[in-house]
């Protein structure tokens, strides 16, 4: 797990999100063919409400995945963090927000 040089709460929470992760990728290996078509449309519909969220939040430039080779990977926290001007916990709360955000969003 990565070391955000944080608080102890910003660490339980980074682990947590990468218990859940893991869980999912775990899962997409038994996923039927039908099934996993579904779940690609709204992987992508998740990462267009994350850019919703960012875009209105009080930090529109922020950037919470990068698009990679047609696969979407985190940024690093201490960089985005140090980009915008604002504490690694901070980001982390913004990230936070975003991902329940997102996950609430009708898709």
């Amino acid at each position: 797990m990565p070391d955000y040089g944080s608080s102890p709460e910003a660490t339980d929470r980074a682990w947590f999100e990468q218990s859940v992760r893991l869980l999912f990728f775990g899962l997409g290996e038994v996923m039927p063919l039908e099934v996993e078509s579904a779940s690609d449309e709204l992987w992508h519909a998740l990462y267009a409400s994350l850019d919703l969220c960012a875009g209105r939040s009080e930090y529109p430039a922020m950037r919470l995945y990068v698009l990679e080779d047609g696969g979407y990977s985190g940024v690093s926290v201490n960089d985005e963090a140090q980009r915008l001007g604002i504490t690694v916990d901070e980001f982390l709360d913004l990230r936070h927000e975003c991902h329940k955000f997102a996950a609430s969003y009708p898709a």
